[in-house]
């Protein structure tokens, strides 16, 4: 597994020590925290924050002190969906009212009351103006890419699911701008244990590498960058599976009827 430096001095909370748990009273959506802190050497009194975020929006709840995690008012997300796509941080701040950031987990997925985590997709599709553009792909820190489909469009994100022409002429080129982000912007090499952060980014590449012809992932195991042409050919050769497996070409011939499914 790699190593990754901290430059920052600030402390890495470690996931295993913090549960967001989504709830649900009256119709409000909203989560408890259970955090266990005391052993990072961190002040008593240092100041708890809990973020919860999706794309563009952004509550944050204080949660009492590292001696003394609690919320003083339910912790209801009033702001954020509370669903599938919502994430959470947690910060630890200086009591001396600096407002320095002593210790941060980020990207926290919540779970149900059950203990099981929400169902998350490959792809999450949002609405927003997009300045002329009928669909816009965006990467926010360490979660799922997103599709954001122009606002204006009444269909919206039903599209992905129901909209055989946006399948045929979107879909496709959704799957290899992600690859190319995987695999050449960001120069993932596919692992067997992948750290939190990278999850996303194995679970697109094993989905890639389970499309019809494509011998999993192994073309692309212990790549360099310098290995960028071999990287695209597997790529293409991936996007071109899809495209015939989901019959695109057809879709589209249907749409323009031209021909009957």
């Amino acid at each position: 597994m790699r190593r990754r430096l901290n430059y920052t001095k600030r402390t890495h909370l470690h996931k295993k020590d913090i549960t967001i748990t989504l709830i649900e009273d009256s119709g409000r959506k909203g989560f408890q925290a259970s955090l266990h802190l005391d052993h990072y050497g961190l002040p008593g009194d240092g100041q708890i924050w809990i973020e919860a975020y999706d794309r563009n929006m952004l509550e944050r709840h204080a949660f009492g002190t590292v001696a003394h995690p609690f919320a003083s008012d339910p912790c209801f997300l009033d702001s954020v969906p509370g669903s599938d796509s919502c994430l959470f941080r947690v910060k630890v701040v200086d009591p001396g009212g600096h407002g320095r950031l002593l210790a941060l987990a980020k990207a926290l997925r919540p779970v149900l009351p059950n203990g099981d985590a929400p169902t998350t997709s490959l792809l999450r599709v949002g609405t927003k103006p997009l300045d002329g553009l009928t669909w816009s792909l965006e990467f926010v820190e360490v979660e799922h890419p997103t599709l954001f489909i122009d606002e204006t469009i009444e269909a919206g994100i039903a599209l992905p699911r129901q909209d055989p022409t946006f399948q045929a002429l979107v879909l496709p080129a959704v799957l290899e701008q992600v690859l190319r982000q995987i695999l050449v912007d960001l120069e993932y090499s596919p692992e067997d244990d992948p750290e939190p952060d990278d999850q996303w980014k194995q679970q697109w590449l094993d989905f890639a590498g389970g499309c019809p012809g494509i011998d999993g992932l192994t073309a692309i195991q212990n790549l360099t960058p310098k290995d960028k042409d071999r990287k695209l050919d597997w790529i293409e050769e991936c996007v071109s599976s899809f495209a015939r497996n989901q019959s695109c070409v057809r879709k589209f011939r249907k749409a323009l009827g031209e021909i009957d499914l």
